[in-house]
Protein backbone atom coordinates (compact mmCIF):
# COMPACT_ATOMS: atom_id res chain seq x y z
CA UNK A 1 0.00 0.00 0.00
CA UNK A 2 1.55 3.26 -1.48
CA UNK A 3 0.32 6.81 -1.99
CA UNK A 4 2.58 9.17 -3.96
CA UNK A 5 2.26 12.81 -3.47
CA UNK A 6 3.41 15.01 -6.23
CA UNK A 7 6.59 17.87 -5.49
CA UNK A 8 4.25 20.22 -7.50
CA UNK A 9 1.31 19.57 -5.24
CA UNK A 10 -0.88 18.61 -7.90
CA UNK A 11 -3.95 17.28 -6.63
CA UNK A 12 -3.90 13.35 -6.44
CA UNK A 13 -6.86 10.98 -7.06
CA UNK A 14 -6.56 7.28 -5.90
CA UNK A 15 -8.82 4.04 -7.06
CA UNK A 16 -8.28 1.87 -4.60
CA UNK A 17 -9.43 -1.82 -4.10
CA UNK A 18 -12.32 -1.78 -1.36
CA UNK A 19 -10.61 -3.92 1.07
CA UNK A 20 -7.90 -1.35 1.37
CA UNK A 21 -9.16 2.02 3.25
CA UNK A 22 -7.94 5.34 2.33
CA UNK A 23 -4.81 7.20 1.84
CA UNK A 24 -3.62 8.70 4.65
CA UNK A 25 -5.26 12.70 4.99
CA UNK A 26 -7.79 11.70 2.26
CA UNK A 27 -11.31 12.82 1.56
CA UNK A 28 -13.63 10.99 -0.25
CA UNK A 29 -14.01 12.53 -3.57
CA UNK A 30 -16.78 10.33 -4.88
CA UNK A 31 -17.34 6.76 -5.74
CA UNK A 32 -17.62 4.32 -8.97
CA UNK A 33 -20.35 1.61 -9.87
CA UNK A 34 -18.46 -1.41 -11.00
CA UNK A 35 -20.24 -4.04 -13.71
CA UNK A 36 -21.27 -6.07 -10.52
CA UNK A 37 -23.14 -3.41 -8.99
CA UNK A 38 -20.40 -3.02 -6.35
CA UNK A 39 -18.68 0.32 -5.58
CA UNK A 40 -15.57 1.73 -4.68
CA UNK A 41 -14.55 4.78 -3.49
CA UNK A 42 -12.25 7.51 -5.00
CA UNK A 43 -10.63 9.63 -2.76
CA UNK A 44 -8.47 13.02 -2.93
CA UNK A 45 -4.96 13.71 -1.40
CA UNK A 46 -3.40 17.47 -1.15
CA UNK A 47 -0.45 16.39 1.39
CA UNK A 48 1.20 13.66 2.97
CA UNK A 49 0.79 12.60 6.47
CA UNK A 50 2.67 15.17 8.79
CA UNK A 51 5.12 11.86 10.48
CA UNK A 52 8.45 13.22 9.84
CA UNK A 53 10.43 11.69 12.67
CA UNK A 54 13.62 14.35 12.66
CA UNK A 55 16.19 14.75 10.25
CA UNK A 56 16.03 13.65 6.44
CA UNK A 57 18.16 10.20 6.46
CA UNK A 58 20.18 9.93 3.21
CA UNK A 59 20.61 6.24 1.83
CA UNK A 60 22.09 4.64 -1.20
CA UNK A 61 19.15 4.21 -3.29
CA UNK A 62 17.25 6.59 -4.76
CA UNK A 63 14.92 7.91 -1.54
CA UNK A 64 15.18 9.85 1.17
CA UNK A 65 14.05 8.19 4.60
CA UNK A 66 12.15 11.32 6.17
CA UNK A 67 10.83 9.36 9.27
CA UNK A 68 7.86 6.96 10.14
CA UNK A 69 4.97 6.37 12.23
CA UNK A 70 2.79 3.81 14.02
CA UNK A 71 -0.82 4.04 12.03
CA UNK A 72 -2.30 0.97 13.92
CA UNK A 73 -1.81 -1.90 16.49
CA UNK A 74 -3.89 -4.72 17.44
CA UNK A 75 -2.79 -8.22 19.97
CA UNK A 76 -2.81 -9.64 16.19
CA UNK A 77 -1.50 -6.88 14.05
CA UNK A 78 0.66 -3.98 13.72
CA UNK A 79 1.00 -1.30 10.74
CA UNK A 80 3.14 1.53 10.41
CA UNK A 81 3.90 3.97 7.72
CA UNK A 82 7.26 5.37 6.48
CA UNK A 83 7.78 8.46 4.29
CA UNK A 84 10.31 8.94 1.62
CA UNK A 85 11.32 11.31 -0.83
CA UNK A 86 12.51 10.87 -4.18
CA UNK A 87 15.90 12.31 -5.07
CA UNK A 88 16.54 10.22 -8.37
CA UNK A 89 14.94 8.18 -10.49
CA UNK A 90 15.96 4.68 -10.28
CA UNK A 91 16.86 2.69 -13.28
CA UNK A 92 16.76 -0.74 -11.78
CA UNK A 93 13.88 -2.39 -9.76
CA UNK A 94 13.25 -1.99 -6.50
CA UNK A 95 11.65 -2.52 -3.37
CA UNK A 96 11.03 -1.06 0.03
CA UNK A 97 10.48 -3.51 3.52
CA UNK A 98 8.69 -3.26 7.15
CA UNK A 99 10.24 -5.74 9.31
CA UNK A 100 9.17 -6.47 13.27
CA UNK A 101 12.22 -7.52 14.95
CA UNK A 102 11.75 -9.64 18.33
CA UNK A 103 13.37 -9.08 21.28
CA UNK A 104 17.01 -10.60 20.05
CA UNK A 105 16.85 -9.12 17.15
CA UNK A 106 15.44 -11.44 14.55
CA UNK A 107 12.65 -10.63 11.77
CA UNK A 108 9.29 -12.05 13.28
CA UNK A 109 7.40 -11.00 10.49
CA UNK A 110 7.73 -8.69 7.58
CA UNK A 111 5.86 -6.61 4.35
CA UNK A 112 8.01 -6.52 1.70
CA UNK A 113 6.82 -4.53 -1.73
CA UNK A 114 5.91 -1.33 -3.74
CA UNK A 115 3.08 -0.32 -3.96
CA UNK A 116 3.41 2.49 -7.14
CA UNK A 117 5.72 1.53 -9.46
CA UNK A 118 8.87 3.70 -10.10
CA UNK A 119 8.46 4.24 -13.70
CA UNK A 120 5.28 7.33 -11.87
CA UNK A 121 7.85 8.63 -9.79
CA UNK A 122 9.81 12.54 -10.50
CA UNK A 123 12.46 14.28 -8.29
CA UNK A 124 10.72 15.49 -5.64
CA UNK A 125 7.85 13.35 -5.03
CA UNK A 126 6.61 12.15 -1.76
CA UNK A 127 5.88 8.53 -1.17
CA UNK A 128 4.08 6.72 2.08
CA UNK A 129 4.61 3.52 2.11
CA UNK A 130 2.31 1.54 4.82
CA UNK A 131 3.52 -2.07 6.12
CA UNK A 132 1.29 -4.29 7.37
CA UNK A 133 1.62 -7.63 9.03
CA UNK A 134 0.61 -9.91 11.48
CA UNK A 135 2.19 -10.87 14.97
CA UNK A 136 2.95 -14.78 15.16
CA UNK A 137 0.51 -16.20 17.40
CA UNK A 138 3.53 -17.49 19.60
CA UNK A 139 5.72 -13.94 19.74
CA UNK A 140 7.17 -14.19 23.48
CA UNK A 141 6.22 -11.04 25.70
CA UNK A 142 8.92 -8.29 25.28
CA UNK A 143 9.78 -4.95 23.55
CA UNK A 144 9.59 -5.64 19.39
CA UNK A 145 11.13 -2.70 16.87
CA UNK A 146 9.71 -1.77 14.05
CA UNK A 147 12.00 -0.99 10.67
CA UNK A 148 11.98 0.18 7.34
CA UNK A 149 13.88 0.42 4.31
CA UNK A 150 14.87 -0.35 0.69
CA UNK A 151 16.95 -2.39 -1.86
CA UNK A 152 17.03 -3.42 -5.13
CA UNK A 153 15.78 -6.36 -5.80
CA UNK A 154 18.41 -7.52 -8.58
CA UNK A 155 21.27 -8.18 -5.80
CA UNK A 156 18.64 -7.66 -2.94
CA UNK A 157 21.22 -5.11 -1.76
CA UNK A 158 20.17 -3.46 1.27
CA UNK A 159 20.22 0.99 0.85
CA UNK A 160 22.69 1.91 3.76
CA UNK A 161 22.69 5.05 5.37
CA UNK A 162 24.69 7.04 7.85
CA UNK A 163 22.43 6.32 10.90
CA UNK A 164 21.68 2.95 9.24
CA UNK A 165 24.65 1.17 7.87
CA UNK A 166 22.89 -1.69 7.82
CA UNK A 167 19.88 -0.42 5.85
CA UNK A 168 17.25 -0.67 8.54
CA UNK A 169 15.87 2.75 9.60
CA UNK A 170 13.92 2.47 13.09
CA UNK A 171 10.14 3.88 13.40
CA UNK A 172 9.55 3.02 16.78
CA UNK A 173 8.60 0.04 19.06
CA UNK A 174 5.82 -2.16 20.22
CA UNK A 175 5.28 -4.20 23.20
CA UNK A 176 4.09 -7.67 23.23
CA UNK A 177 1.96 -8.80 26.52
CA UNK A 178 1.86 -12.27 27.68
CA UNK A 179 -1.52 -13.57 25.37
Amino acid sequence: RSWLYRAEKIRGIYLLPSNMGSPPDAEPAFRIREANASERPLFTVTAPPEIHSGDALTTTGPLTFLGGALASETSQTVAFLALWRVEALPDRPLSLFGHLLGPDGIVVAGDDGLGISSDQWQLGDLLVQQHRFALPPDAPPGRYTLVTGGYWLDDMARWQGADAPDGAFVIGEITVSTP
